[in-house]
């Protein structure tokens, strides 16, 4: 979950140096932004959103599957201990 977390704080700097970069790309010759540009712009982000957004619900699967294979580890001791404490000697 920290990794998750850290990668989410990764894509969001990511983002904002991303939309920083661009408005300045758009606004480089000072004059009015290029149609054709924006275009371009706006199509290399919504595919860079959906890679991070693929790459975050990899991340939680793994995050999730990882838990509950300790859960269940966990589990299976416990009724291990009960049954040495249920069984007689």
């Amino acid at each position: 979950m920290q990794a998750l977390a850290n990668k989410q704080t990764e894509i969001l700097n990511q983002a904002m140096q991303g939309m920083q970069d661009a408005a300045k790309s758009l606004m480089g010759g000072g004059g009015a932004a290029d149609a054709g540009k924006q275009g371009e712009v706006i199509r290399k982000g919504f595919e860079k959103t959906l890679t991070n957004m693929k790459e975050l619900a990899d991340m939680t699967q793994h995050a999730q599957s990882e838990a509950m294979t300790r859960i269940t580890q966990r589990a299976n001791n416990q009724m291990q201990e009960i049954k040495a404490l249920v069984t007689p000697k």
